[in-house]
């Protein structure tokens, strides 16, 4: 049994909440699943799988594919950009090996993101903070939950397999990356520091060659906590230091890479680096108060007591939140700084999901430390009103845990439905705008919009296949559901995209019907 706030005279314990929370986690990732299912390629997915879905139709092994994909590389580092693990990745796209494999890259995106915030926040709560598992649970599931329900472009996360590898793909490796770094700061054993250390270098060179709000933010945290452990005269010091110089390393590779000048002068739109360092920090202050929604909100003030109860028992003394709230922002901010002084004010939407997920990440961070701040204040006034106080309120929580439960979960309902907005869609009838991403999904598969959609791609294949035809014509789609649709070929073969699709399935010329 456990006590919630630590000053209860019975104890309480929240297993039973954890368990709902955990349940409730997973009954809404069900419908996420199911709907990738229905998934197709689209856009650079057909760009960046051509020299690999060419390679596997040659030869049929993974070599010549990979081999492939290391060619696409070297060519799109010196023509088009620089990240290079990224586009190695994107290059991989699972479609190349026959269309009914597309859906393998939404689910393993969304595997990876749910496995890494889970590793993430068990070395952080259960290693460091020594809390137990149900607190954890707790915690892990609402932050899942708010990531994942309020994202800013889902299909740009997850179902389109080319913009979410290389952004929500490469912060879930970041994940992975810190909570094997904080793993390697406490342990003793000597094997196992060295195979962490072996893959937390391995990490950082791949992330570097990731997007860049990622890598850049990388960076910077490791240097902050190189920077700690040195003025603490940590053991750990030399090996944070080379993980840095891994860092930054790979990240200069990206930088001076040919193919960004290439990119940059196509685009256009750069702010220059000043501008785009201040304008950084007044994007920050936008997303955070864009992310703060008011079932955000609701669901921050349900973990407080679980944080409060972790970071009292905590042996941390919590000295500095001012501090911790401004590297946080400014790590938060960084994150936009790459895309603004590339791309001006056009942040595109696959970014901006990292960002929103960063933010549930650090505020979850900041509000642990706030909440371990106000107990070691209170201990060292020893009030006894407070304790009176704190012991009144935690029997009162006892008393009406599943009341209380209850209320935050109606509340919360009640403010996910108050975010939506009704409108005139496309096609003239009502449309609903702003709903969580599971109710989307249920909705796209209720309806059939996910069937149709998948259909009406099938049928394409059926025209991209007929060897006897070198123009093809094929019919736009009639459905566009939300989680699905990230964009299309158009009536002008001349486009990239269509361009793209021809030399993918080797036609002269494709082009949507009129």
């Amino acid at each position: 049994m456990i006590k919630l706030i630590g000053l209860t005279k019975k104890p309480f314990s929240i297993a039973p909440i954890a368990i709902l929370m955990t349940l409730i986690l997973i009954v809404s990732l069900i419908p996420l699943f199911i709907v990738a299912f229905y998934s197709h390629p689209a856009a650079d997915d057909f760009a960046f799988g051509l020299a690999t879905a060419q390679a596997w139709q040659d030869k049929g092994s993974l070599g010549a594919v990979l081999a492939a994909a290391q060619q696409n590389v070297q060519e799109y580092y010196h023509n088009w950009q620089g990240t290079y693990s990224g586009i190695f990745l994107m290059s991989l796209q699972p479609g190349l090996v026959g269309e009914d494999y597309y859906p393998v890259g939404p689910i393993f995106l969304l595997l990876l993101f749910l496995t890494g915030n889970l590793f993430l926040f068990k070395v952080i709560l259960m290693d460091y903070f020594k809390a137990d598992k149900w607190h954890y649970l707790t915690i892990v599931s609402v932050i899942l939950l708010l990531s994942l329900q309020f994202m800013y472009d889902p299909v740009e996360g997850f179902y389109w397999f080319n913009g979410g590898v290389l952004y929500t793909g490469f912060y879930s490796l970041a994940l992975f990356l810190f909570g094997f770094i904080l793993w390697l700061c406490r342990t003793q054993k000597p094997y196992v520091k060295f195979g962490l250390t072996i893959i937390s270098v391995i990490l950082c060179a791949v992330i570097a060659g990731g997007n860049y709000p990622t890598a850049l933010a990388t960076s910077i945290i490791l240097f902050i906590l190189t920077a700690y452990k040195a003025y603490r005269k940590d053991k750990n010091t030399l090996i944070l230091g080379f993980l840095v110089l891994a860092s930054l390393t790979g990240l200069l590779i990206s930088i001076t890479a040919p193919g960004n000048a290439v990119r940059q002068a196509s685009v256009g739109g750069s702010l220059g680096a000043l501008k785009a360092i201040l304008l950084s920090f007044a994007y920050g202050g936008y997303s955070a108060a864009n992310s703060i929604n008011v079932p955000v909100l609701i669901g921050f003030v349900f973990l407080t007591p679980f944080l409060y109860y972790i970071a009292q028992k905590s042996s941390f003394q919590f000295r500095y939140p001012i501090l911790v709230f401004l590297l946080s922002f400014c790590i938060y901010s960084a994150q936009a700084t790459p895309p603004l002084y590339a791309l001006g004010l056009s942040l595109p939407e696959r970014l901006i999901n990292i960002i929103y997920y960063s933010f549930y990440l650090l505020a979850v961070g900041n509000l642990l430390y706030f909440l371990g701040w106000i107990a070691r204040k209170l201990e060292c006034l020893q009030m006894a009103s407070w304790k009176e106080t704190m012991a009144s309120i935690s029997d009162a929580i006892e008393k009406h845990k599943w009341s209380a439960f209850l209320v935050i979960c109606f509340l919360f309902v009640c403010a996910s439905i108050g975010r939506c907005e009704a409108g005139k869609g496309p096609d003239g009838d009502v449309e609903i705008t702003n709903l969580p991403t599971t109710v989307e999904a249920i909705i796209s598969l209720a309806t059939g919009e996910a069937q149709d959609f998948s259909a009406e791609a099938r049928q394409r294949l059926e025209l991209y296949h007929d060897n006897s035809a070198e123009h093809i014509v094929v019919p736009e789609h009639t459905v566009k559901p939300y989680l699905l649709y990230y964009g299309d070929i158009t009536d002008d073969p001349n486009d990239w995209r269509n361009q793209a699709v021809a030399r993918y399935y080797g036609k002269k010329t494709i082009r949507a019907s009129e």
